[in-house]
């Protein structure tokens, strides 16, 4: 193994979507320089061309574990940033151990695409790969050190992101993608490393990524790493495009994190009298007529809330819609049902597009997501609407949809319907189930779903499609595999860049807006 680097090669797309892939082979490259990160000075391998100290970057930084782990990604990225700003002749090698290994691949994988050409491989030690499997959540809090940065993290965003979302987001074998570079993996044995390092080749292995991986961190087989790709200049040619793509939407740093660009307005108003009946609106105080952009939260049709989107919406009132995430009476078996959460939703709607102008929007051209329990109330709300206000909304993006509720164990069906005889239950879940009003409404949909959801089955989903054929209408699916419910990366990806997902959906979005 220390004379010879065993890469082992899968399967990469060279296109995706249409995003085109800069040409490596053709830039003026002088040089490749590794850069290795630390919390503090003590890091000086020899293989370094600069070590550089976190705590140097940014008077926030601290050397403790449960230092701030977004300030800690923040300022890798600002400072990878700032230095192929600088030096566009060079190409990086990216080095860290144990937390700030995890960081640091975070931190590589959410810089945008230009800036992530410039690193052509990364050399990882110890990392944390998963912190679900490491800190057992969303069971408990872990009492390991490393994991209560993640809990802080949890802690400091007051309910944007659950404590499961947020060791998610930060798991470097959740968030890889296509254009993931070369990886070296260097490990210690003990055995809470070995579940992590299984993790990782597991998701790099899933996703045609040139790596290797040692079980110790002997210097020569990291220059032999660090010679091949200076010596191939970097540059790896991508294979084949996988059929089925994951994950999507919010489970990953830049939703939950996510920065605005502009100046963006916030406000709230509400469409009832119920505490629940209100929404939040996030829009640029910059321009007019902006497309409008409205979000329906899902939880089962008993739990879920508005402010989880918040950094969603942000971003699409950043892209120039003006955004919008509702909020809805809950299921209460003994006081509301079914019919008033779907009345909400298209009171809300309603409402929406008639107070358009206090908020910038242009009502006559809307887009509609939501997902899972959301997903289906909005299906049914948009079935009460008129025509007209139907031709109001250019598009529906449905995340793991439940559209056929016959699907559900009958003890769920008793539940959700509170009706025991079979008859009855039979007429109310047709009554609530999209696949049976599909002709009631003439909006193009975009159904998202994965082939392994096992709360909202794929079956949902096939059905669908197989009724939109018969009526002939445009339903576009989008599958993805590897992924639990509703579209959250499981303990492999199998995935594009989360970028390139989000720029499918956008690219249908801008189409259908502007027909």
């Amino acid at each position: 193994m220390d004379s010879k680097i065993i890469f082992l090669v899968g399967l990469l797309p060279a296109i995706l979507w249409g995003a085109i892939q800069p040409d490596r082979e053709n830039l003026p490259i002088t040089s490749i320089k590794v850069i290795c990160f630390d919390g503090d000075e003590r890091l000086h391998p020899s293989f370094c061309d600069q070590t550089i100290s976190l705590k140097s970057l940014s008077p926030l930084l601290s050397s403790t574990p449960t230092e701030r782990y977004d300030d800690i990604i923040f300022a890798m990225q600002s400072y990878l940033r700032k230095r192929i700003d600088a030096n566009q002749h060079e190409k990086l090698i990216l080095y860290a151990q144990r937390h700030y290994a995890s960081l640091l691949a975070i931190a590589q994988t959410n810089l945008l695409p230009y800036y992530r050409k410039y690193i052509v491989g990364v050399i990882l030690k110890d990392l944390y790969a998963d912190w679900v499997q490491t800190c057992h959540f969303p069971k408990k809090e872990s009492s390991l050190p490393e994991c209560q940065g993640i809990i802080t993290l949890t802690k400091q965003l007051n309910g944007r992101a659950s404590l499961l979302e947020t060791a998610i987001a930060l798991s470097p074998a959740r968030q890889i993608d296509w254009y993931w570079p070369p990886t070296l993996l260097l490990w210690d044995h003990h055995k809470r490393t070995t579940k992590q390092q299984l993790s990782m080749e597991m998701a790099l292995q899933d996703n045609g990524i040139h790596y290797n991986s040692l079980p110790n961190s002997r210097t020569k087989p990291i220059q032999q790493f660090i010679h091949r790709l200076k010596q191939d200049r970097g540059y790896i040619p991508h294979q084949k495009e996988p059929s089925y793509h994951a994950p999507t939407l919010r489970f990953h740093l830049a939703k939950i994190l996510y920065q605005p660009k502009h100046h963006i307005l916030h406000q709230k108003d509400s469409y009832g009298t119920d505490p629940s009946q209100q929404y939040d609106i996030y829009y640029r105080s910059d321009g007019t007529h902006h497309p409008i952009f409205i979000y329906i939260h899902g939880g089962g049709w008993n739990h879920g809330d508005k402010k989880s989107f918040q950094a969603l919406c942000q971003q699409y009132a950043d892209k120039g819609f003006s955004a919008i995430s509702v909020n809805y009476r809950l299921l209460n078996l003994s006081k509301i049902d079914m019919s008033i959460l779907i009345q909400d939703i298209t009171i809300a709607i309603r409402t929406i597009l008639k107070r358009a102008k206090r908020f910038h929007g242009d009502p006559k051209r809307v887009v509609i997501m939501a997902e899972s329990a959301g997903a289906q109330l909005a299906f049914m709300a948009l079935t009460s609407l008129s025509k007209r206000e139907q031709k109001q909304i250019k598009l529906a993006i449905f995340n793991s949809m439940p559209a056929d509720l016959h699907l559900y164990p009958i003890t769920k069906q008793i539940r959700l319907s509170r009706i025991q005889d079979d008859k009855l239950r039979k007429r109310w879940l047709k009554k609530f189930s999209p696949l049976y009003h599909l002709h009631e409404i003439s909006i193009p949909l975009l159904c998202i779903h994965s082939l392994d959801d096992h709360v909202v089955h794929s079956e949902h989903l096939q059905r669908l499609i197989i009724r939109a054929k018969e009526l002939h209408y445009p339903l576009q699916p989008l599958w993805v595999s590897h992924a639990s419910h509703p579209i959250t990366p499981k303990s492999q990806t199998l995935q594009p860049s989360y970028r390139d997902l989000e720029n499918k959906i956008d690219n249908l979005i801008y189409f259908r807006l502007n027909k």
